[in-house]
């Protein structure tokens, strides 16, 4: 008798902590694991839309940043040459966000990730549990907390449909 896999979900915050770097050990690791038939990696369509979010925003801070230091020490003009002038162009933030989000979109696919669409999800509960202060909420009533509540509201219904923890 076969183990049924382990449905494990990975949250922006993970891809952001390794700057969408997804071909470092924890995710060479994730990928065996799902290979082997070991785990099984959920996601959903709004973690999709923050992990597109979060890349473009980190792009445009470290660029950003970039030309501070830039402005303060003109010899990275010298050093970085073409490719300094190129990153620093605006129209350059797209292009290299589509191609970290491919690296990620690849990542998912060789995990054979299952999306789950949370921005489908009624708002009645997760409003209720805002004003109760329940997770993801608490004091302070976090409404950034919003995306992250639609996300653990379809986990939940999944794994009450599938009947799985």
């Amino acid at each position: 008798m076969t183990t049924p896999p382990t449905y494990v979900f990975i949250d922006t915050s993970i891809f952001l902590k390794n700057g969408f770097t997804v071909d470092r050990a924890m995710f060479n690791t994730l990928r065996s694991l799902c290979d082997s038939k070991k785990i099984k990696l959920l996601s959903t369509d709004i973690t999709d839309n923050e992990i597109r979010s979060n890349i473009v925003k980190s792009i445009k801070e470290l660029k950003t940043e970039f030309k501070k230091i830039a402005s303060k020490n003109r010899i990275t003009e010298m050093i970085g040459g073409e490719n300094y002038k190129e990153f620093i162009d605006s129209k350059t933030t797209e292009k290299i966000s589509e191609d970290i989000k491919r690296k990620v979109d690849l990542f998912l696919e060789e995990c054979k990730a299952q999306i789950i669409n949370a921005s489908e999800q009624t708002a009645k509960q997760i409003f209720n549990d805002y004003f109760l202060k329940k997770p993801p909420f608490g004091e302070g009533k976090k409404k950034h907390e919003f995306p992250d509540a639609f996300v653990l509201s379809a986990l939940k219904n999944w794994c009450l449909e599938n009947d799985t923890n």
